[in-house]
């Protein structure tokens, strides 16, 4: 039988050794990816269920959507409401700039959303407005 060199085997167990270093760093590089990765879909999970909650909340939107219309500021405005079962419709053939600017900083800075807005200038001062906003 025949003698095997030491040098081969001490030659195969060093490149077993850095075949396994090399293996381990990679999946170590792997986790540390996997770990942000799981953070980052953690953030936007919270986020996505924040804006669920905020978007899905009808009653609240409704009842404020009331109270937009009756403030003090649109009073003058002449605004024709329709509540339905999933929209609501506010309507005016003559708006003031002024109530205009205020009714659509007040929406558009809200958590409603607008499916149909129609905007007709009627005079250099006042416009024709058609809305509806889902519910």
């Amino acid at each position: 039988m025949k003698k095997v060199n030491p040098l081969y085997i001490l030659s195969f167990v060093l490149l077993l050794l850095i075949f396994v270093g090399v293996k381990l760093s990679k999946v170590s590089k792997d986790k540390d990816y996997l770990e942000s990765q799981l953070a980052q879909n953690e953030s936007i999970a919270l986020e996505i269920t924040a804006l669920k909650k905020s978007w899905a909340a009808s009653k609240k939107n409704s009842s404020s959507l009331d109270r937009l219309i009756r403030s003090s500021s649109l009073r003058s405005a002449n605004l024709k409401t329709k509540k339905k079962r999933d929209s609501y419709t506010i309507s005016s053939e003559s708006i003031d700039s002024k109530s205009v600017d205020f009714l659509l900083s007040k929406i558009y800075n809200g958590t409603y959303m607008v499916k149909k807005l129609y905007i007709k200038r009627v005079t250099p001062h006042s416009v024709s407005l058609k809305m509806e906003i889902a519910l």
